[in-house]
């Protein structure tokens, strides 16, 4: 039963004029290097037309794979085909475990996720419908359809170096997911042990991870991506059109945003901490200063310090070790200081150090800052 009639699924004539225009998307999607806004993840920002962030990424990716099935299940019959090669079965079942970790596991997985913008969100259903139609009409009905078509398409050799290629990409994907849930997951330890001793809660934190592959790259998560679907276009054969289309509409579309993050971190972090070779401060610093005036009044403020020039030297202040603790994670170490500094004969600030490292072996107290040796 058809959806919307020659088009979902589409008849051969409209299969063509979507695959067609399908291979111009990478113009559309180059728009992106025009604006640095994008709105998910950390560049996302207030909306009355933002959608929380689990429910619109699960309702935005799940369509990708559900159109691919339904043509798998309803396309073959239109066109008398009984039973489809074995190679367009691994190859929809390759890309409905994709999207089931993608769609469905990752947003219930994730610690937590910021809101997803509406415009965001209906371009990528856009884009899920139109790659799930690309690729399910060519694996259903469009593309080869017997053993003896498969031969000149892709050999057996091909078909299993694609495979083991998409499968290394999968895993590469899903463990430098992971690196970034797990630090999130440790800020949202540090945050309940804040609340437990009655401290300010931080509502966002960002760090620059330095552990597999984001020792050499930022994006990590998207190059393994990549990767899988290089593998999926190599076992597919090179001249698969939808699976050529889908590489390169994926590479467009995400390496405007790798970029963009790129930016964001060198400016957040600086250029240093971000060459992805494994030293400096992972974490920012965050100072929550606590001003008390002559009224009693309390103003209280969250800001960033970067490392000071070892240069100007070191300054004795009156600082005292409160409590020093470990995170969960056995190599970062967190250490919480309190420095009670006297600014006039009236007021005093009274700052919250929370300094986190990897590795630490000491920390030195400059007149303006701090810095790990």
């Amino acid at each position: 039963m058809a959806i919307v009639q020659n088009w979902l699924p589409a008849s051969r004539e409209n299969y063509e004029t979507l695959l067609f225009w399908w291979k111009f998307y990478p113009l559309m999607a180059s728009l992106q290097w025009a604006s640095s806004w994008y709105g998910m993840g950390k560049t996302s920002v207030n909306s009355k037309f933002n959608i929380p962030g689990r429910i619109a990424w699960l309702t935005m990716e799940v369509p990708g794979f559900m159109t691919l099935l339904y043509y798998m299940k309803t396309l073959p019959g239109q066109y008398g085909i009984t039973d489809l090669p074995w190679q367009n079965k691994v190859l929809a079942g390759l890309f409905v475990i994709h999207y089931t970790y993608r769609a469905i596991i990752f947003p219930l997985i994730q610690p937590s996720m910021s809101p997803i913008h509406a415009m965001i969100w209906i371009n990528a259903v856009i884009f899920q419908v139109c790659n799930g139609s690309a690729l399910g009409g060519w694996l259903a009905a469009y593309g080869p359809t017997t053993q003896e078509a498969w031969a000149p398409q892709s050999s057996t050799l091909q078909f299993a170096v694609g495979l083991v290629l998409f499968y290394v990409g999968l895993t590469g994907n899903y463990f430098s997911d992971e690196e970034l849930r797990e630090i999130r997951r440790n800020e949202m330890r540090r945050q309940e042990k804040l609340k437990e001793k009655g401290q300010r809660n931080i509502e966002k934190h960002y760090e620059v991870p330095n552990t597999g592959l984001f020792k050499y790259m930022l994006y990590p998560h998207y190059f393994m991506e990549w990767v899988e679907w290089v593998g999926f276009w190599i076992a597919a054969g090179f001249s698969c059109a939808p699976a050529r289309c889908f590489l390169l509409n994926e590479v467009f579309s995400m390496l405007p945003r790798a970029v963009s993050g790129g930016k964001w971190y060198k400016e957040k972090f600086g250029e240093e901490k971000t060459k992805g070779n494994g030293s400096g401060v992972l974490r920012q610093v965050i100072l929550d200063i606590q001003s008390n005036d002559t009224t009693g009044a309390t103003t209280r403020q969250a800001a960033t310090r970067t490392r000071p020039d070892p240069a100007r030297g070191l300054m004795p202040l009156d600082g005292s070790l409160d409590e020093g603790h470990g995170a969960a994670a056995p190599d970062l170490v967190v250490l919480a200081l309190r420095l009670h500094v006297a600014v006039e004969p009236e007021e005093q600030l009274d700052v919250d150090v929370l300094v986190a490292a990897r590795p630490v072996q000491h920390v030195r107290l400059y007149d303006h800052g701090w810095a790990p040796e």
